[in-house]
């Protein structure tokens, strides 16, 4: 299954719903090292072309089904 981005406003933050994960995926990413699923998460958007060179993962959580994460740029673009 692909993965899907959709961009969601939750109070002041910016946040980026991402679905098509499987079960197994999710509870993989759930058991990592935060910085091994950040880094997972990445990977997996950057192979994908889902997010723009530059961007990166400021945090990210599983919950719901779905993958959630709030990005920054690289300031050296």
């Amino acid at each position: 299954m692909s993965l899907k981005i959709e961009q969601i406003k939750r109070g002041s933050l910016s946040v980026r719903k991402i679905t098509g994960y499987t079960e197994k995926e999710l509870s993989e990413l759930n058991s990592m090292d935060y910085r091994d699923m950040k880094a997972k998460i990445m990977e997996s958007l950057v192979s994908r072309r889902l997010i723009p060179y530059g961007t990166f993962i400021l945090s990210a959580w599983v919950t719901d089904g779905a993958v959630f994460i709030e990005t920054g740029v690289s300031p050296r673009g």
